[in-house]
């Protein structure tokens, strides 16, 4: 779907380009979710809390907190620091 989609996008336009754009986005996430977690039982899987609640947020469920999405990407920001500098994020 993430790489048929696009392509069904580019020949429509209207209602069909722009769910095939929805669907192209959706897919995309999809699988580059996947390509993170790899195999996984599901008696280890417990999901993710923050995912959870941007899903909830995506779909129009609640107003999305900005202070908590700031801090987010901050504590993201601190952990890429400690990556380029050679050390395991804290």
């Amino acid at each position: 779907m993430a790489a048929l989609a696009p392509v069904l996008a580019e020949r429509h336009d209207g209602a069909v380009r722009a769910s095939s754009l929805r669907l192209s986005v959706a897919a995309r996430t999809y699988s580059a979710m996947l390509s993170v977690f790899g195999p996984v039982s599901s008696e280890e899987f417990t999901g993710c809390d923050q995912a959870e609640l941007l899903v909830r947020w995506i779909k129009n469920d609640g107003t999305p907190d900005v202070q908590l999405l700031e801090r987010w990407t901050s504590d993201l920001w601190s952990a890429i620091d400690d990556l380029t500098a050679g050390k395991m994020p804290a």
